[in-house]
């Protein structure tokens, strides 16, 4: 196990809920799951999507498990980043979506690798550490 401490980003807890997320439970197995945690946004996120889904009961129930089993972070912790980053961004001509870019700035603020399905749009952000747990 290590210390290193990781953020989730939504995209790769989707695909763990769909089945299709088969790293997902060996990097919370080596790591131990103490060191995971989400962004409020991405609990918000899942909420959503379960809610939305053809199964629905199933999945809030998977949805209530994450939140039970991770540490929450709040995504306001950030939002100074993410201004800055957003303004940045807008700039370059290169933005991405308000909840993306909110979900990285909250690794940033926190210190914490960004594991996600994403790498395209996150490695935009200035200053995120990340890792791809695409299959």
């Amino acid at each position: 196990m290590t210390d290193t401490k990781y953020l989730l980003d939504t995209s790769v807890l989707v695909d763990y809920i769909r089945g299709i997320g088969e790293k997902l439970p060996k990097l919370l197995l080596d790591a131990g799951i103490s060191n995971f945690a989400i962004a409020d946004l991405t609990l918000y996120e899942l909420y959503c999507g379960a809610y939305q889904s053809d199964r629905r009961q199933d999945n809030i129930g998977i949805v209530r498990k994450i939140e039970e089993s991770l540490t929450i972070l709040p995504s306001s912790a950030a939002y100074e980043e993410a201004a800055r980053q957003r303004a940045a961004l807008r700039q370059q001509g290169n933005p991405i979506e308000e909840i993306d870019l909110l979900i990285a700035c909250t690794a940033v603020f926190f210190d914490r690798i960004l594991i996600t399905g994403n790498v395209k749009h996150m490695s935009r952000v200035a200053g995120l550490k990340y890792e791809s747990c695409k299959q």
